[in-house]
């Protein structure tokens, strides 16, 4: 996700990084995750990562 990420806040962040994942797992024709599972499941990776774009700078 590229696109200016460091602009959004978190649940509007969050459901776009979930909304690629059910793209991504229907490619591989897997069952998507629920919102609520994605974040259980991913919980501490999606706040680092989301801390860690916000710390980029914009270009």
């Amino acid at each position: 996700m590229e696109k200016d990420n460091n602009r959004l806040d978190f649940k509007t962040w969050l459901r776009a990084i979930w909304a690629e994942n059910v793209i991504e797992r229907d490619g591989f024709n897997e069952p998507p995750y629920t919102q609520k599972e994605y974040f259980q499941k991913y919980k501490y990776w999606l706040k680092r990562e989301y801390r860690f774009q916000q710390k980029k700078p914009n270009r």
